[in-house]
């Protein structure tokens, strides 16, 4: 075989193009072919980690003479894609292996899907190994050479195109309490939910379906709340989020639609109460006229006619934040249901509206928190949604519902003693206090039309 010589090279064939890592091979002195090496009887390789001090029969090369003595060997060449790697030969048995393993993985497809959740675009991908050939690396075991997947290449673009088409949560800064008088504080922004991908978890799966070849993934997609801020010297506490209420304004004619947005933005969104303080609906909207900005649509007048009115329709709003209060468990000071069934106030809480009308009928509750709460109000679509934030004091909140007279557990009665009437929707309401005390509640509503005997969709999602 004549005088042996040593020479240390990079082995280049990783799919991505990239260098993984250093290997010195002894090998048989003779000429290389230019394009189809003859692979020699033996090859000895070791891996060279630069972390990992080893020791070595010979004394390495730098890599830039290693580089100019194997262009003067004409290594041969390897192609994948438009990528040209330089090689040095490995034995017939390494290659075919490495060869039929990458090729295996060219063939592998995957679909990627966001998970059915409400609130969440459904979005696809459909991703192959031969449009992303940099996910696929060798990973030497011993002096076997195996193709797998780079999940660090597959983390990277999970981060930049699959986390990024995920709408992410928004964050409300506090950045003055109100002023004497007021009831707003000032607040830039509006804390809202949204979406994220814990992008590494999702990559090691994405690597794991790939690997067994199973055809689809739903992501881990997962929600991120909105948060408040404080950024004023005052201690508000945590402003963690209480209770979430919502109603739906869907088929409503502009004017109401209007009304309804006026009240949650000016009236609403952004009040703060203080602890030990009772919240009064009426208070806070003042005098409700069309001098005051509100527009005409029709109100409930003697408890069984329609007229229009100035506001009319602002009632959603005090019933999206009545919602909430029970959400929050919070006392409820004043509040009664419309006269008449309202199929506005259908879904997410049947049952749960709350009527007012300045100088007559009020909305109101307590806080008995301890400390301040933010409301925060908003529209998403046609529906209207009120946010309470708060610092949690423990008590936990169960409310089950709506039950007709047909269908209520046999615990539940009115709270006088006697069944549901037909015209009649319950719910019941659980507050268990840091202490042990368990609080519970019927709340029923008695319209004077007739219910649908029916629910309508999504009546219970609060």
């Amino acid at each position: 075989m004549g005088k042996r010589f040593f020479l240390q090279a990079f082995l280049s064939v990783l799919i991505s193009g990239s260098v993984a890592a250093s290997f010195y091979l002894r090998l048989p002195k003779r000429e290389l072919h230019p394009t189809l090496p003859a692979p020699p009887t033996t090859v000895t390789a070791q891996v060279f980690d630069p972390e990992i001090p080893q020791e070595f029969p010979f004394e390495p090369v730098p890599i830039a003479h290693a580089e100019a003595r194997a262009s003067r060997a004409r290594k041969p060449t390897y192609q994948h894609g438009s990528a040209v790697f330089h090689t040095l030969p490995l034995t017939e048995r390494v290659w075919k292996g490495l060869e039929e393993e990458r090729l295996m993985l060219l063939r592998r497809s995957i679909t990627l899907e966001f998970p059915s959740f409400p609130g969440l675009e459904q979005k696809k991908w459909h991703l192959t190994l031969v449009e992303h050939p940099e996910w696929i690396q060798i990973k030497w075991e011993g002096n076997a050479a195996h193709a797998v997947l780079d999940t660090r290449a597959i983390s990277q673009f999970l981060g930049e195109v699959i986390a990024a088409a995920l709408p992410p949560p928004t964050h409300a800064h506090i950045t003055q309490l109100p002023t004497e008088g007021a009831f707003t504080a000032n607040v830039s922004g509006q804390a809202s939910d949204g979406w994220e991908l814990p992008v590494e978890e999702a990559a090691a799966q994405v690597t794991s379906f790939l690997m067994s070849g199973a055809p689809t993934l739903v992501l881990p997609v997962r929600k991120a709340e909105g948060r408040i801020i404080n950024e004023t010297p005052f201690n508000l506490g945590s402003l963690t989020l209480l209770g979430k209420g919502r109603s739906n304004f869907a088929g409503s004619p502009p004017n109401r639609v209007f009304n309804v947005e006026k009240a949650l933005r000016e009236h609403i969104n952004n009040i703060l109460i203080y602890p030990g303080t009772e919240f009064s609906f009426n208070a806070t909207v003042g005098t409700v006229n069309t001098t005051t900005g509100w527009k005409l649509a029709l109100g409930i007048f003697n408890g069984k006619d329609l007229d229009y009115t100035p506001g009319g329709g602002i009632c959603q709003s005090s019933t999206t934040l009545y919602r909430s209060v029970l959400q929050a468990g919070l006392p409820v000071t004043d509040q009664r249901n419309h006269s008449l069934y309202v199929t506005y106030y259908g879904k997410h809480g049947e049952g749960l509206d709350a009527t007012i009308y300045p100088g007559t009928q009020d909305f109101s509750f307590f806080n008995d928190t301890g400390h301040p709460i933010l409301l925060q109000a908003r529209t998403e679509g046609s529906d209207a949604i009120v946010e309470i934030y708060g610092t949690p004091d423990g008590r936990s909140i169960a409310l089950e519902g709506p039950y007709r007279w047909f269908d209520a557990p046999e615990d539940l009665t009115h709270p006088s003693g006697r069944d549901l009437y037909k015209n009649e929707i319950a719910w019941k309401q659980r507050i268990l206090r840091n202490d042990g005390t368990l609080e519970e509640k019927i709340l029923v509503s008695r319209y004077q039309n007739s219910i649908p005997l029916k629910k309508p969709a999504e009546a219970s999602l609060l």
